[in-house]
């Protein structure tokens, strides 16, 4: 078997593997969750922490009076590298969510959609639940966005987010991914490269290197 073969096999291994595979569940508890509108029925407001309180009988349901482009938001506080969405379902007749796509990122702009797109709906029928793979690989960012391309609600009864954290929840909308790296982490690699410049300028000093024109 080739080189070229072996490499191949390799990467269909890999992909294969990864499509398997979810990290662990995230506690969403405590974490900010945003909607177009919340739709009532005069008993109760369909608001959008309804969709992680862990009842999956109790759902957020997006009621926008213009019916375009609605979407459902949660903010993790802190990066993670966001491998599977699960999305919990009813069986109503309103409820159109197959067309739908999830983004994630760490950008709250434009309702979430400057983010990478994790994958669409498809199958995400009335009544069903689903687990969603990002395409391609695992997608790090504070922010997973639930947006419709349509006029259709988005109806969501439960979300469970899988994947590893990567960044502490002490980061700001402007500077989150400087944390990307712990604290720890990040000031190794600030001395590392404090000395590197260090050695680069000594031995400039000494002749022993020169500067490109």
């Amino acid at each position: 078997v080739g080189r070229t073969t072996l490499l191949l096999l390799l990467l269909l291994f890999k992909q294969h593997a990864y499509a398997l595979h979810c990290d662990s569940i995230l506690t969403l508890t405590g974490k900010e969750t945003f909607q177009t509108s919340d739709y009532s029925d005069h008993t109760r407001n369909y608001s959008s922490d309804r969709a992680i309180d862990g009842n999956t009988k109790s759902c957020s349901h997006t009621c926008s009076e213009s019916k375009a482009n609605d979407w459902w938001r949660i903010d993790l506080l802190g990066l993670y590298e966001i491998s599977c969405i699960s999305l919990y379902n009813t069986d109503q007749k309103n409820i159109k969510m197959s067309s739908a796509e999830i983004y994630i990122g760490n950008s709250s702009e434009k309702t979430g959609t400057a983010n990478k797109r994790c994958t669409t709906l498809h199958g995400f029928n009335p009544g069903t639940n689903k687990t969603f793979i990002c395409d391609g690989k695992p997608i790090l960012g504070r922010y997973v966005t639930v947006y419709q391309h349509n006029s259709d609600f988005v109806v969501l009864c439960e979300v469970q987010i899988y994947g590893t954290k990567k960044g502490t929840t002490d980061c700001n909308r402007n500077s989150c991914f400087i944390l990307a790296y712990s604290k720890t982490e990040f000031l190794a690699l600030t001395s590392c490269n404090i000395l590197i410049l260090n050695v680069f300028f000594l031995l400039y000093t000494l002749g022993l290197v020169c500067l490109p024109i």
